[in-house]
């Protein structure tokens, strides 16, 4: 959980922003979730689904927002067409997304780094994984940054167009000059 402090993932609800109307705001519940691993053997788990006393929850409140990414069959069947394959996985891709300020107070949870210090406010300033929308956000700003950048960096867009599955890039090539990038 420290990274997300440290990485500004998550921000402190300042004093002034208590007093917003509840309306304004929701807090996720959330639970450690403990798993053998080197990298994160302790990861945060948000949960957008849960319901409030009002019986309704953020994930209740949000869009999905549709399908945009291709199907796996086609980035699968592509990713085999050539000799030389490439793979790549998006770090943290939906924490590469930052939330709007507006948006940040219905990201909202409590939390205390041990059992002896108070409870504090926190709010997210990324998309969290839990929620609803997390999924379309995530692949729709890649997608952005494709066509962003497509005239600049013609072939990491066509990459990311047409071999991408979520944050799982899977492009293949006809030659091993093509699968290394040129020298700038």
């Amino acid at each position: 959980m420290d990274e997300y402090f440290t990485l500004g993932h998550a921000e402190r609800v300042l004093d002034a922003d208590h007093n917003k109307p509840a309306q304004d705001s929701f807090y996720l519940a959330h639970h450690a979730l403990y798993k053998e691993s080197a990298s994160t053997p302790l990861r945060v788990v948000f949960d957008g689904s849960m319901k409030t006393t009002s019986g309704v929850s953020l994930n209740d409140q949000l869009l999905v927002g549709p399908t945009i990414h291709l199907p796996l069959n086609n980035v699968l069947i592509r990713f085999r067409k050539h000799p030389y394959v490439l793979t790549t996985d998006v770090s943290k891709n939906y924490r590469a997304v930052t939330l709007t300020p507006e948006d940040r107070d219905f990201h909202r949870f409590l939390w205390r780094k041990t059992d002896t210090e108070p409870v504090v406010d926190y709010r997210m300033t990324r998309v969290t994984f839990g929620i609803t929308s997390a999924a379309f956000l995530a692949t729709n700003s890649l997608g952005c940054l494709a066509r962003e950048n497509e005239s600049e960096l013609p072939l990491a867009a066509k990459a990311v167009k047409r071999s991408f599955y979520v944050d799982d890039g899977l492009p293949s090539v006809e030659t091993k000059q093509e699968a290394i990038p040129p020298h700038q």
